[in-house]
């Protein structure tokens, strides 16, 4: 597909003219806006939706992990803090990692 399929609108929004005809009051997200959110990956060409889909991200990794602590033979013996803190830590270092990775 190309390129510029990713930059048209997904959503808009239409209001009728006084001859009955439409126009776009709102012209939505774009493609490429709307498959990043859906599909969060960080490349809608806007830094601060980018943002957002990397913070949601992190926070997503970081419920998985507490769900694995939580999971093991020991984890039901830390304090709801301590857990936290060692799932975000993990989390944070798996993103490292994959960072360095490339």
């Amino acid at each position: 597909m190309p390129n510029h399929y990713r930059d048209l609108p997904a959503f808009p929004m239409t209001e009728r003219n006084d001859d009955g005809s439409h126009h776009f009051s709102h012209p939505g997200l774009t493609a490429r806006e709307h498959a990043a959110i859906t599909l969060r990956v960080p490349d809608s060409g806007q830094e601060w939706l980018d943002d957002m889909i990397r913070e949601a991200r992190r926070w997503d990794a970081a419920q998985a992990a507490m769900q694995g602590i939580l999971a093991s033979p020991d984890g039901g013996e830390n304090t709801p803090e301590s857990l936290a803190r060692c799932a975000v830590a993990d989390t944070d270092a798996l993103f490292a990692a994959l960072k360095a990775e490339g």
